[in-house]
């Protein structure tokens, strides 16, 4: 996207080269390397099925890479449904992701929903969504300041302190 706002329309094709050599690169990357999940995550989606709480993973990443990552850890039948960024008309900060997940689990009441994510973008497609709560997470990239300049509920420093967040009564979140 960069290049076709710098280089022009005529760029395109090139940025959609550019792509698919670094969509195969992840590929033959993950391909060989350990890949660890986050600690506390497995528990975290157990409690959710526990509370019969729905929830979709969602990614950026296009669906073939994100179903050979989830296979490669064991988690292709974790999450209720899975969104990726090639089956939504725009990635974040938009909130499509956010929507589509909400579409496939059958819930049209965005305050019902709690977006949990680790970068600024992903914070700003909650608000974008306007869901119930916005829950920054410190696994990422993205530091505490960071997190915090973008509107959200609460920050915690792990997935795995999700359930605690999501068992107070709303009002202490």
């Amino acid at each position: 996207m960069l290049l076709v706002k710098h280089l022009g329309p005529s760029s395109s094709k090139m940025t959609d080269t550019l792509h698919q050599g670094f969509l195969k690169l992840l590929e033959a990357m993950f391909a060989k390397e350990e890949v660890r999940v986050i600690p506390g995550s497995e528990e975290t989606f157990q409690w959710l099925k526990e509370k019969k709480i729905l929830f979709a993973l969602n990614t950026g990443f296009e669906r073939n890479f994100t179903l050979m990552l989830l296979e490669r850890i064991g988690w292709s039948q974790i999450a209720d449904t899975v969104v990726c960024g090639d089956e939504v008309p725009e990635g974040r900060p938009a909130p499509d992701l956010i929507f589509e997940s909400m579409k496939r689990l059958n819930c049209q009441d965005s305050s019902r929903v709690a977006a949990v994510g680790d970068t600024q973008a992903d914070m700003k497609a909650a608000e974008k969504a306007q869901v119930g709560f916005a829950i920054g997470v410190l696994s990422g990239a993205h530091s505490l300041k960071q997190l915090e300049a973008c509107p959200n509920h609460r920050v915690i420093p792990s997935v795995k302190d999700l359930p605690k967040i999501l068992s107070l009564p709303k009002e202490k979140i």
